[in-house]
């Protein structure tokens, strides 16, 4: 398969050329501070560079909840990791049909918001804010900081990271819930 070929196909499936470094993964997993979890959600899985990640890294008896809406990244990351993890086809809008309110410690959302209409990003926000523990922690990488804006809306912004080894550069947002 030619790289023209492979990156368009990528861009249909997903909305981005190239996987997530394993510099900017590593980055993301460390600012959510994954090691006293009993929950984490990763929205927007993507083919499951953070999702693998993730499984390596977690504690045994953290659950790993999987959202992701796109139906073939869906069954790749079941083939790969639906042992390890629950995975869900569901938009990030919907997650409190499958979440009980403030149930969740962690939220790594890798879902490109830059991409997605104003209202949308409203939704996913105020869906993710909702599932959060009252001390949760919620981390989102973009590529510019386009976004900032909504998620202070909905969370106390404690830093953003910026990390340089990935293709494109990216700013990670470390938040906590208001």
């Amino acid at each position: 398969m030619n790289f023209i070929f492979w990156t368009r196909k990528f861009w249909s499936d997903i909305g981005y050329w190239l996987g997530s470094s394993r510099f900017l993964v590593a980055r993301v997993v460390s600012l959510a501070d994954i090691e006293s979890a009993n929950t984490i959600v990763e929205l927007g899985a993507g083919y499951g560079p953070v999702t693998d990640y993730l499984i390596r890294h977690k504690s045994p008896n953290t659950k790993l909840i999987v959202i992701e809406n796109n139906a073939k990244c869906i069954i790749e990351l079941r083939r790969k990791y639906g042992q390890y993890c629950d995975i869900h086809e569901i938009s990030a809008a919907h997650i409190g049909q499958i979440l009980p309110l403030g149930s969740v410690d962690i939220i790594i959302s890798t879902l490109p918001l830059g991409s997605i209409s104003p209202e949308w990003v409203d939704h996913i926000l105020r869906a993710t804010e909702v599932s959060l523990r009252t001390w949760g922690r919620f981390i989102q990488y973009q590529y510019a900081l386009q976004n900032l804006r909504d998620v202070r809306r909905y969370f106390d912004v404690t830093h953003i990271a910026f990390e340089l080894r990935n293709f494109w550069p990216a700013f990670i947002y470390q938040a906590n819930k208001k």
